[in-house]
């Protein structure tokens, strides 16, 4: 397959459409059917090239089904296979980040798919995922099997640009090993060689909160500043105010202490929740994202945002769970895991595709704490700048847990 031809995929899709429309109404008219080059095509593929898969315990099986815009003259061998470098070209592309499913878990039935003559629909093939293992729902990533057409042997027939490849997307059960924070057992972040200075920033994280209440305000979650100078400030919290219409409400001060935008959002005690706040000096504005979907967006008043380490055990600096190692507020245990924190703003398909889990090499993510080490008091950025957390108190894990949003 060739790599442009994935550039070339909305004037495919338009001819394909078109293809099929005629074949629609004229598939007895010789003069419009020869006014057509004949190729081959998956038929799948309508306004998208991707599909997501369930894969439940016993996997599945999924039809890969190859077809000819006209009837064909003559036997036909149309050869197709999985494509690691049609998945390379699709992540470029469209700016994703979906990683190859290994080999042990996917298996084609054939690599050939025969048209006979005088046929314009070829003999089936079957893509199997297998069952998944544990491992694959603790990374996070959503995997990929891309299917492309590779050869065409027997007929004069064409490989349709853009609707030559299939890409099927398969999400596993997130699971993940997840600190519990409460009052005095929290997370305090270490920014290496800071401060760090951004003008647009994406701060995201699961969490699943189990006291939310009337009165329980101000139970803080993630908030940076530098050195106590609420000049700079990130701070978000769920219940700015506990008073009746507030408490079940997320909101975040994104730029200072006078700015604090609230999600229309209405959470809920003991479910997982993923939150992403979005602000683009550019555009002026602070977007929250609840599972994946635009919530809130408001104007701000753009500027620069600075953030370091705490200086001491007083100071906010960069935490997750309150914003001292004693905070009174603090009346919840918090679950949480997936905190990242990114020097761009993400949009909305980034954010919902990747709430379990991103590459760590991922442009523009400065810090990325998966909270999955499932013992002990470090959490390691796992983007390698080391800007590394710490538990403090006695620090709880629960180990293997679903982290899906909505459970």
């Amino acid at each position: 397959m060739k790599t442009d031809s994935i550039m070339k995929i909305m004037k495919s899709k338009a001819w394909a459409i078109a293809v099929f429309g005629l074949l629609a109404c004229s598939c007895g008219d010789n003069a419009v059917n020869n006014a057509i080059d004949n190729s081959v095509y998956f038929t799948s593929v309508s306004n998208i090239n991707t599909q997501r898969v369930t894969v439940g315990d016993a996997g599945t099986n999924l039809p890969v089904q190859v077809r000819m815009a006209k009837l064909a003259e003559a036997e036909t061998r149309v050869t197709v296979g999985v494509n690691e470098n049609t998945l390379k070209a699709f992540n470029e592309t469209n700016a994703t980040g979906y990683a190859m499913l290994p080999a042990e878990f996917y298996e084609l039935s054939s690599n050939t798919a025969v048209i006979e003559a005088g046929s314009s629909i070829a003999s089936a093939i079957t893509l199997n995922i297998k069952p998944l293992s544990s491992d694959l729902g603790k990374t996070g990533l959503t995997y990929a099997v891309p299917v492309a057409i590779q050869s065409v042997t027997g007929s004069n027939a064409s490989i349709l640009d853009g609707s030559d490849y299939f890409i099927y997307l398969v999400v596993p059960t997130p699971i993940a090993n997840v600190p519990v924070l409460s009052k005095g057992n929290s997370m305090k972040m270490t920014i290496k060689d800071g401060p760090i200075t951004v003008t647009d920033y994406t701060v995201e994280f699961l969490v699943k909160i189990d006291n939310l209440g009337s009165g329980k305000n101000n139970q803080i979650l993630f908030n940076a500043n530098n050195a106590g100078n609420d000049a700079d400030l990130i701070f978000s919290r769920f219940a700015a105010s506990g008073a009746a219409g507030f408490w079940d409400k997320f909101s975040i001060k994104p730029g200072g202490a006078d700015t604090e935008i609230q999600a229309d959002y209405s959470f809920q005690n003991n479910k997982w929740y993923h939150i992403a706040a979005v602000v683009s000096n550019k555009a002026g504005t602070c977007s929250i994202y609840v599972n994946g979907i635009l919530d809130k967006k408001a104007s701000i008043s753009g500027k620069s945002i600075t953030i370091n380490s705490a200086d001491g055990a007083g100071v906010r600096g960069v935490r997750f769970g309150g914003e001292s190692d004693t905070d009174s507020y603090f009346r919840s245990n918090i679950q949480t895991s997936e905190i990242r924190f990114w020097s761009v703003p993400r949009t909305e398909t980034q954010i919902a595709e990747n709430m379990y889990g991103v590459n760590p090499a991922t442009p523009g993510l400065i810090a990325y704490w998966k909270c999955n080490e499932g013992t002990g008091s470090l959490i390691n950025d796992v983007t390698g700048h080391g800007h590394d957390a710490n538990l403090y108190g006695t620090p709880t894990w629960l180990t293997d847990q679903s982290v899906e949003v909505g459970q």
